[in-house]
Parts: structure tokens; sequence; C-alpha cells
């Protein structure tokens, strides 16, 4: 024998991989349950030995119980335990995530996290203890009807037959029973879990505990009332660990009397019924054992040959060779390196589903805030046009002034200007006649333009504050997402009624400014056309007095009537283009100003607006700066939950 073992020990270490190869494999492939598998499973075929020789193989520990892994595996075991801390940590800030913090089993395994664990759970009185006691063929744990089984049991292996009991803190009512005779828990540790939905309410506490550690949950449920609601519940639960889980289904026993053949057709039901609401549970058909640990336990006992066939219909075999044959040391590596890689990735995938929810919800605010900001757009958009239409008023009255002195040179003939040299109330009269028709109480142009800045300054105040108050309605009936209230207001009056006066001061004041001057048009006017009228009146003289000098005798006839008319002529045209003349630079003063007066409104109608902009915008801020932090830490901790 020894011979043939150290040969089998050659063979492995020629086909093992290198020490360096096997740590950077497993490393390398960390993130990826598959590939985890897929780099496991040449390494534990090549190790060409079968379970019992790497029990003798490997060192004890734990009371003499069996090292399941390696030194690599256990180094690999503890950075997956780690990456699980860390998927705790980016679950604990995800809101409404469970975090799967409960970690009792491990801190009852402190001393051997090697060995595989089964966790064996369901309700009370689904003959828990009866399979385990059925599996060590020995009455060890307590059965019955009533809730029997309050402590945690722990079974494993020993180099000695004892028992600790450990009652202090979580590990209260924690019961090691080291069993040095039953080959089965050479690398295998059970656990009897308290049975959930009993009246002990901390029963099903506990048990949930226990769960995220397992390497392997035998789920026990009774074929006399097989899945009820609350291990219903418990399923679910469980597949949020993605567990591997074997469903075993007691008590079959109680189904031989419904009809013949030993109710053969009675379980199979039960067995189709069990196995059909697993899967829907689960999300994968599971292994599902019917079994009867009562005549299995039953038959061990007595010693019996089972000439009755009694443990044939318990069918017990079935599940010892799960444990012992289907249940292989290549199984079993598998399992507890892919363990905490399930807890792991099923918080990951909670919190994806419930980030998907937040981003979903906060979608409606978020489209909240690009409406918002269409609405801004819109809003500048309709208060640039009205600046625009008050920009075209101011231009179209500056202009009316401008085009006054057009007016007057068309209504004045010759005669007219003469006369003004002789009676200036008359020029006057036809002046006034030029002013343009004014349907309000506005008694000059400045008034007029005071006027139009005062209607201005009043309709965007008006406007501002219908936008302020609109944008706060409407966030009133739209509060951010979780129940945030808003954060934020617009006082109408007392923020716009500012912005009101400071335009109706800047605007005013540019239009006293710019009209400085005007006060002294009419007598700049006045004087201009008064030097036309003398030039022209002084040829128009000297063709009279040359006319009278050829009419006389005095001058040639031909050459005094022609430099007469030319005389004539020439202060006609003087005339004609001097009034033109005086007209136009009259017009170009009002053009210069209304030029004056337009960057003016412009400057500061564009200026306000953007401090209306602002003003509503702040009120809003600590509702759009929430929805910006929600957005980013909702990307964040999706980048990070699926990385």
């Amino acid at each position: 024998r020894h011979i043939v073992l150290n040969s089998k020990r050659q063979q492995c270490g020629k086909e093992c991989l290198s020490k360096a190869k096997f740590s950077h494999s497993l490393r390398s492939a960390l993130w990826r349950q598959n590939a985890i598998v897929s780099a496991y499973q040449p390494l534990v075929q090549n190790r060409c030995m079968p379970s019992y020789w790497r029990s003798f193989s490997a060192a004890p520990d734990f009371g003499g119980s069996v090292r399941l892994l390696t030194h690599e595996e256990s180094m690999l075991s503890e950075e997956q335990k780690a990456l699980t801390k860390r998927a705790r940590a980016i679950a604990s800030q995800v809101e409404g995530v469970e975090v799967k913090e409960d970690n009792l089993l491990e801190d009852i395994l402190a001393d051997d996290q090697s060995t595989f664990s089964i966790v064996v759970a369901g309700e009370f009185n689904s003959g828990k203890s009866t399979l385990i006691n059925a599996l060590l063929g020995t009455k060890l744990l307590e059965t019955g009807a009533l809730p029997t089984t309050d402590s945690i049991i722990l079974l494993t292996h020993g180099e000695t037959n004892s028992t600790e009991i450990t009652n202090a803190g979580e590990h209260f009512g924690v019961v090691i029973h080291k069993i040095s005779d039953v080959p089965l828990l050479q690398d295998l540790t059970f656990v009897d879990t308290p049975g959930t939905n009993a009246v002990v309410l901390n029963h099903t506490a506990r048990t949930m505990k226990l769960l995220p550690s397992a390497d392997l949950i035998l789920f026990v449920t009774s074929a006399d009332r097989p899945f009820p609601e609350s291990e219903r519940a418990i399923l679910k639960s469980i597949q949020a660990y993605r567990k591997h889980i074997v469903v075993v289904l007691n008590k079959m026993d109680v189904l031989e009397t419904a009809g013949g053949n030993y109710g053969e057709e009675e379980k199979r039901r039960v067995v189709e019924f069990v196995s059909n609401n697993a899967s829907e549970l689960l999300g994968a058909r599971p292994i599902v054992i019917p079994i009867s640990a009562r005549d299995a336990i039953s038959t061990k006992l007595t010693g019996n040959d089972d000439e009755s066939g009694v443990w044939k219909r318990s069918n017990f075999a079935a599940l010892e060779s799960f444990l012992k044959n289907t249940l292989t040391a290549e199984t079993k590596v598998k399992a507890k390196l892919t363990n905490p890689i399930g807890i792991s990735e099923g918080m990951m995938l909670e919190c994806l589903t419930v980030l998907k929810e937040e981003r979903k919800d906060l979608g409606v605010d978020i489209s909240t805030l690009n409406l918002l900001q269409s609405q801004f757009t819109a809003w500048e958009k309709s208060m640039n046009s009205e600046v625009d239409n008050f920009r075209r008023d101011v231009r179209f009255v500056l202009m009316s002034e401008g085009e006054r002195c057009q007016k007057l040179v068309r209504r004045m003939n010759m005669f007219d200007w003469y006369m003004f040299l002789l009676d200036e109330s008359r020029f006057l009269s036809e002046w006034r006649r030029t002013k343009r028709i004014r349907l309000d109480s506005a008694r000059s142009v400045e008034d007029e333009l005071l006027n139009l800045v005062e209607e201005m300054a009043d309709s965007l105040a008006t406007n501002a504050r219908t936008q302020g108050q609109a944008v706060i309605e409407y966030l009133g009936k739209r509060p951010a997402i979780k129940s945030q209230s808003l954060v934020g207001s617009v006082t109408a009056a007392s923020k716009f009624n500012e912005t009101k006066g400071a335009m109706l001061n800047k605007m005013s004041d540019a239009v006293t400014n710019v009209l400085s001057e005007h006060e002294r048009d009419y007598d700049d006017l006045s004087k201009s056309f008064k030097q036309v009228v003398l030039l022209s009146t002084t040829f128009q003289l000297g063709a009279a007095g040359i006319a009278i000098m050829t009419a006389t005798s005095f001058l040639p006839g031909v050459s005094g009537l022609t430099g007469s008319c030319a005389l004539a002529a020439s202060g006609a045209i003087l005339m004609m283009h001097g009034t033109q003349r005086v007209s136009g630079q009259y017009q170009e003063i009002w053009q210069d100003r209304q030029s004056q007066l337009d960057e003016v409104i412009e400057a500061v109608s564009l200026r306000e607006i953007e401090k209306i902009d602002q003003k509503v915008r702040r009120s809003i801020a600590p509702y759009t700066r929430f929805v910006e932090a929600e957005e980013a830490r909702i990307l964040s901790m999706t980048v990070e939950c699926e990385a």
C-alpha cells in the first residue's frame, strides 16, 4: 500500500501545475466565477487521488478534522472573502439593499475554514435531526413532534468523541459534537439548525444567520405538508445568496397508505410538486431527493438485512450516494471557492436592480430639469422678443422726431421762408404742426420715452415674477424622488420689484442723458434756417437790383436780364439745398441719439434678463444639486457594482 501511495504522489507531483502558475491562474480568475471553476477543474482532476488518500495526506486541524483546501486554495478563499467584504461595503451604500453580513457560521468555524460545511435547514418537525441521525447511524440528536432543536449543533470530525457547548454572545447555544468514527465527517461538517416557523421567534433568525456562509444547504421539507408559505419565503431568501441547494423531501413513508404500491403515484405527484415550486423560487431546477429518514434510522439501528424492503423504500441510499460520490472533492472545492463570489454576485445584482429602479425614478426629475431648461430658454427668447419690440417703439419715436424737419420743409414755400425773417411766430406755428399726433398724455419726446421705459420695466418684472412662481409651483407638484422635499422658493414681490426699479432707473437716466440737449434743438434749427434764408434772400435782392438797373437802362438789356435771372435762380437753389441740408443734419442728430439709446436699452435689458434668470435658477438650485448628485451617485455605484 505504501508503494502504491508513493507512486501516486510522484505521479501527482509531475502532473500538477507549478506553484507560481497555480497562484497566477487563481488570482487572474478572481472576478469571474466561471473562470474559477474552469481553472480548478484540471487542477483537481490532475491530483489523481481519491478523496480518502487526500484525507490521510492532509494536515489535521480543528481537533483532528481533515483540511479540504490546500494552502494556496485557502489563500484564494481569503481573497474571495475580502471581495465579499468589499461587496458588502458597496451594498451598504445602496438604500433598500439587504447587506448579507450574517457570518455566524464563519465565526463558529473560525478555527477551521477549510472544512466543507453543510447546513441542514427547514421548518421545525420536518425531520432534520432524524435525517442527521440516519446519516450518523445513531440517535445522537433529540427528535420529536415539538421544536426540539433550539441550539445550533455542529457535527464534525475529531480525534476522539467529545461535545463542547458555548453560551457566549452570538455563539449562545452552540453545540459542537466531534466524532471520530464516521468517515463521512472526514472533510464535512454538518450543521443542524433550529426549526423555522416555530413558536420560538428567534429560531428562524438564527437559522437565517447560518445560511450565507454555508457551502451547501440541505433544505428539508416534509411530504405531509410540502412547501408551506414559510418555507417558500426561506427559499426565496436563500436564492439571494446564490447558494448550492439540495431539497430533501422527508417523511415519504407517510404517503405509503395513499394508494397502491405503497403510494407510489402520490409520492410521484408530491415530488413533482416540490420540484416545480423549488424551480420557480430558485430560478433553476434543483436536486430533489425524496427519503424517509425514520425508516432509514430504524433499519440502521436494527441491523436488519432489509428483507422487507424498508431500506429500499426509504431511498436513503440516494442521499448517502450524493454526499459520498456525487459530492466529490472536486465539487467541494468548486463550491467552497465559488461560495464567497456567489454571495458577492447576489448582492451586486440586487444593488444593480435597486440602482436601476432609482435611475428610473430619477429619470423623471432629470426630465423635469430638462423641461425647466427648455422653459428658461423659451422665456429668455420671449423676453428678448419683447425687448426688441420695445427698442422698435423707441426707434419709431426718435425717427419720427428726426423726420419733423423734412415735414417742415415740405410744408413751407418761398413766401413762408421769407416771412420767417419778418415773423418768427409763423415758423414756430408751422414747426408745431409737424409734431406727431400722440394718443397718450406725453407732452414731449422725453416724456413719451420715459413712459415706454416704465412700461417695459413693469412688463419685464411681471413676466419674471410669473416665470419664477410657475417654476416653483411646478416643482412643488413634482418633488424629488424618495420623498425629498424641495428646498428653495421665489418671493415674487421682494425679488422682482427690485428688478423693475433697477431697470427703470438705468433706462430713465439714459433717456435723460441722451436728450439733454433736446431743448436747444428748436433754437439751433431756427438759427440754421435763418442763415439759409438770409443768404437766399441776399441773392434774390441782388437779382431784383439788377432787374431794376436793367429796366432803367443802367445795364444792357440782355446781360442785365441774364444776370438777374442767374442770381434769382441761385437764391432759389440755395434756399432749396440749404433747407434740405439743415433738415438732413437734424435727422442725423436724432439718428445718433437713437443709436446711443438703443445700445443702452440692449445692454440694460440683457443684463436684467440674465439676472432674473439667475435668480430663478438659484431658487431651484437645491433641487438641481440633489438631482445632479443623485445621478452622479447612481452612475458611480452602477459602475462599481458592474466592476
